[in-house]
């Protein structure tokens, strides 16, 4: 039996302006989300690892990014993979706390 082989997504062609401002609403979100996030750690005084940042930002963008309706549609047709990797280029710290 063949091993089925990886399909890599196809990622969504976006201008330098989309990609700025998705860049601006996951920092938004970040800004918005961020404290809370880190006050429900087991230790709040401690760092969390920039995944957790990517993970959560991810998650949340539509409703704490203000992100304007016509790019919200964009940002929900575009594969996670990608999501990621927008994120992985905005949040260039290895961990966040305060």
């Amino acid at each position: 039996m063949k091993k089925a082989k990886k399909v890599k997504p196809v990622f969504a062609v976006l201008t330098a302006e989309q990609r700025k401002s998705i860049q601006a609403c996951m920092q938004r979100c970040w800004q918005t989300i961020g404290s809370d996030v880190l006050a429900c750690q087991e230790n709040p005084n401690l760092s969390i690892p920039k995944v957790e940042v990517v993970d959560v930002v991810i998650d949340q963008m539509e409703g704490n990014g203000g992100m304007p309706p016509d790019l919200a549609k964009l940002w929900n047709t575009l594969p996670f993979e990608q999501m990621q990797e927008i994120a992985n280029e905005t949040f260039k710290f290895e961990r966040y706390g305060y």
